[in-house]
């Protein structure tokens, strides 16, 4: 393909054509073009923009198996935030399983701002009355003079306000910036929802909730809808984090079990103090250890974290028996895991 002819980009069956670049994602050049394409993370972790390559060829950045499996792209398949093309596409977005609701923009006042661990914040906002979304989704927020970054509700759906649960990452400018200033009343950009990780409510086997540190947001709203709405079926909790100092929300987990008799929560520690009276080790490990021999094929997951932890636990599940199709996941990318990633690629 000569340089003065950049590659075409055309959407099977919406008879869009769009003029690409090499040297950007195909679902940048989409939406710059303002076409409304699949799309969630923009960072390779979701796999909402996951499409089916009909035509022409793309070269791949950095991005995590979570979104497209080897299998997926030997089949045919890409992700186009982290596709770009290298001569004329055409590409057909992947049918999700279910409708997804719309995504919107408001502002978004704050209700109130409260530690929950040294390094973790709960930031309480008001719902715009027609924002609709999926236990377990995420929303792009703007605190006020910063940037955007990608926050999942901790909360479920319905209550009339967000809750988000927020990691202080030193040297961050958002976190360790505009959140120490935060204050009630102020109003925050939230735009969404986001994600594909969200409660199966059809889904009627035994359910894995993981979370790892702040994951703890989205399968805090996956569990709470899902004995909300009377799912009867095994609900194992398992929550990672490093020390005693970092567990949270540890009465209100144990008080579901004491409510709920088909919910079960354990606390994993990976540097647990001497005296701990948590298990010790990782959450791969001990997922590892408490399903040897279990028979897991019927059952569903629901893991949120760190990417090296959900990749971890992803294994583990896949290698007991779980299919991929039953493991939903969005991994948390923090600015710095973008810049280093991005760093791989160029």
């Amino acid at each position: 393909m000569s340089t003065s002819q950049p590659p075409m980009l055309n959407v099977k069956g919406r008879e869009i054509s769009v003029v690409g670049d090499a040297d950007r994602p195909i679902l940048q050049s989409l939406l710059d073009a303002g076409i409304d394409y699949p799309h969630g993370c923009e960072s390779g972790l979701c796999g909402l923009c996951k499409s089916r390559l009909i035509h022409g060829d793309v070269r791949h950045d950095e991005y995590y198996e979570s979104a497209l499996t080897g299998v997926e792209r030997e089949g045919g398949l890409i992700l186009c935030c982290r596709a770009k093309p290298l001569s004329d596409c055409t590409i057909s977005p992947v049918m999700q399983e279910a409708d997804l609701p719309g995504v919107t923009q408001f502002q978004a006042p704050v209700l109130g701002v409260s530690k929950l661990t040294h390094d973790i914040t709960r930031v309480t906002v008001a719902a715009d009355p027609s924002f609709v979304f999926l236990p377990g989704q995420y929303c792009r927020v703007s605190l006020p003079d910063s940037d955007s970054r990608d926050f999942s509700m901790a909360n479920p759906p319905g209550q009339g306000h967000l809750e988000f649960f927020i990691r202080t990452i030193v040297g961050g400018r958002v976190t360790d910036g505009a959140l120490k200033s935060l204050a009630v009343g102020d109003a925050l950009t939230v735009r969404g929802p986001f994600g594909g990780a969200y409660l199966r409510e059809a889904s009627l086997g035994p359910m894995l909730a993981i979370a790892g540190g702040s994951g703890l947001a989205p399968i805090r709203s996956i569990v709470r809808c899902a004995v909300d709405r009377g799912m009867r079926q095994a609900i194992h909790v398992y929550l990672g984090v490093r020390a005693a100092r970092d567990i949270y929300l540890e009465s209100e987990l144990r008080e579901l079990v004491a409510s709920h008799d088909n919910v079960s929560v354990d606390i994993v520690l990976s540097e647990p103090d001497a005296d701990s009276r948590h298990r010790a080790g990782f959450l791969h490990a001990a997922l590892e250890e408490d399903l040897h021999g279990v028979d897991i094929r019927s059952w569903s997951a629901y893991v949120a974290g760190p990417p090296p932890m959900v990749d971890a636990v992803l294994g583990v599940l896949r290698a007991l028996g779980i299919s991929r199709q039953s493991c939903y996941a969005d991994p948390f990318l923090t600015s710095a895991d973008v810049a280093r990633r991005d760093a791989v690629s160029a």
